[in-house]
């Protein structure tokens, strides 16, 4: 863990995700995106300024994790919680880093709608927040916040922020809207969602398709590569009326 954070650096790097100025994947060709897909449209506002609201969150939050890492009598339980995933994933090398931060985040927070939960539509929560009521605290959420938490606990324990991306995709199989965390690792995007703690490559996933993605450059539109012509026909109205239907992600409850 860079160790828990190294504060400063940190604290730059997540104000750099918020203001959106970050590299692509180091040594890969800036449209090589989960899904084998393309990116297009401008970055959709309220997407962009839910992302920026969990990144100011866990901003917030880092001095608070440092103090837990090295004096872990001052946590609170949820921050005891979070710490020990970072602590038990950063034993690990590899994909085996990966693998722990999926599956104890899906074990730590219990699937609740956000009509449940907030009696709002969309909620995206980060693990903590100013109110205490982030994921970690209680204990509960839907599937942009698992993403969310791992997000941020992965890049805790050294995974660099360019090679993650939050994708709100389609789950034709279902027919619901899902959200995931997919991360680039030895040349492959690996998903990770809050129904199955077993890691996959991107292309196992061909019943879904993308429908947004969330960097560290905010929301954009994502769509199948396609001809010249299905390109035409994609005016900006067009374009708003896709994202107007999928701008909330109504999440899949963890498969029992």
């Amino acid at each position: 863990m860079q160790k828990l954070l190294g504060p400063i650096g940190v604290l730059i790097t997540l104000s750099l995700c918020v203001a959106g100025g970050f590299p692509a994947l180091s040594g890969t060709d800036e449209t090589d995106l989960p899904f084998g897909v393309i990116q297009f449209g401008p970055p959709d506002k309220s997407g962009w300024e839910q992302w920026r609201r969990v990144a100011a969150d866990v901003l917030t939050e880092l001095p608070r994790l440092n103090a837990c890492h090295k004096k872990p009598e001052s946590c609170t339980p949820a921050e005891r919680r979070f710490v020990q995933i970072l602590i038990e994933a950063e034993a690990q090398r590899g994909i085996g880093r990966i693998e722990v931060v999926n599956r104890r985040i899906n074990s730590a927070i219990r699937y609740t709608p956000d009509k449940t939960q907030w009696d709002v539509a969309d909620k995206w929560s980060a693990p903590f927040d100013a109110d205490g009521k982030g994921s970690f605290e209680t204990g509960k959420g839907d599937c942009e916040d698992y993403a969310a938490a791992k997000f941020v606990a992965l890049y805790l324990v050294g995974v660099p922020l360019a090679n993650m991306r939050v994708v709100l995709v389609h789950d034709n199989v279902v027919r619901l809207d899902h959200a995931i965390l997919a991360v680039h690792h030895e040349a492959r995007w690996l998903i990770l969602e809050n129904r199955h703690d077993e890691l996959h490559e991107d292309k196992v996933y061909n019943t879904f398709t993308p429908l947004v993605l969330v960097d560290s450059q905010g929301v954009g539109r994502l769509a199948r590569s396609f001809r010249i012509s299905d390109q035409k026909a994609l005016t900006p109205r067009a374009l708003s009326a896709v994202h107007a239907r999928h701008k909330s992600a109504i999440c899949q409850s963890p498969a029992e």
